[in-house]
């Protein structure tokens, strides 16, 4: 497995990449809260944080490099914010923990992100609102 993700690192998601890089590359203990995604059962399956994570950044093409880095340019901070709404809606991480997920926030930052989202698709008049609801969708759907 180690030479596999050696040789083929470039193929795996995003989210993989980065616990490969971890444990095979820099030769890292794996930080206990990876492997500890608990969440909410959906007929059966779990939806992750770093499920929705590795969706949204397929949905809106940015890598996951970049919708966890600290900068706070409009496009990334609605995408970021849009993996804070679903994470919280589900999942049964508290705001911390989803903080932590999110390359260490502070939870209240989280706590925006879920009530700026939450406006946007109370809405529901415009794209973005229609966008989430079909990560969602897709999201439940795969859990399934």
């Amino acid at each position: 497995l180690i030479e596999l993700c050696k040789a083929n690192i470039g193929s795996l998601s995003p989210a993989a990449r980065d616990y490969a890089e971890a444990i095979v590359l820099e030769n890292k203990p794996v930080p206990r809260d990876w492997l500890d995604f608990e969440s909410r059962p959906l007929d059966g399956g779990r939806i992750t944080v770093a499920a929705i994570l590795d969706l949204v950044s397929l949905a809106f093409s940015v890598s996951l490099e970049v919708l966890l880095a600290h900068r706070r340019t409009h496009p990334l901070l609605r995408y970021r914010q849009v993996v804070m709404y679903l994470a919280r809606e589900l999942t049964n991480q508290s705001y911390p923990e989803i903080a932590r997920r999110l390359n260490g926030r502070d939870h209240t930052t989280i706590l925006h992100g879920f009530r700026t989202i939450t406006k946007i698709v109370a809405a529901d008049d415009s794209e973005l609102a229609e966008q989430i609801k079909l990560l969602r969708a897709k999201l439940e759907e795969g859990a399934n």
